[in-house]
């Protein structure tokens, strides 16, 4: 798994919560690419987002999409909604996942 030049994981409790899974998802997308796609986080607490958005209390990140096949964004889609606690929605540049309760921490 990439991450992007200048994203924050600072107090990125969603991070902290499910790290061991996004490398495991990677790891999987990867051996089941014919182009060894891999997962590249593109932002964690850092960054412009919206008013209430969970990525400034580090319960969100984003992941590219971009290279990506349909295939592969479904895949990662199912896996991290899978996650007890966890929701993937695919946006237009990315996927966007958050934890939308506290109670895991």
């Amino acid at each position: 798994m990439k991450i992007k030049k200048g994203v924050s994981l600072h107090k990125c409790k969603v991070f902290e919560y499910i790290g061991v899974d996004l490398y495991l998802i990677d790891d999987t997308l990867r051996k089941q690419s014919d182009n060894r796609e891999e997962l590249t986080l593109t932002s964690g607490t850092e960054g412009a987002h919206g008013h209430n958005s969970r990525h400034y209390i580090g319960m969100a990140l984003d992941l590219r999409t971009r290279d990506l096949s349909k295939r592969s964004i479904e895949y990662v889609l199912k896996a991290i909604n899978n996650i007890e606690g966890v929701v993937a929605i695919q946006e237009s540049t990315h996927i966007h996942l958050q934890i939308n309760s506290t109670e895991h921490f």
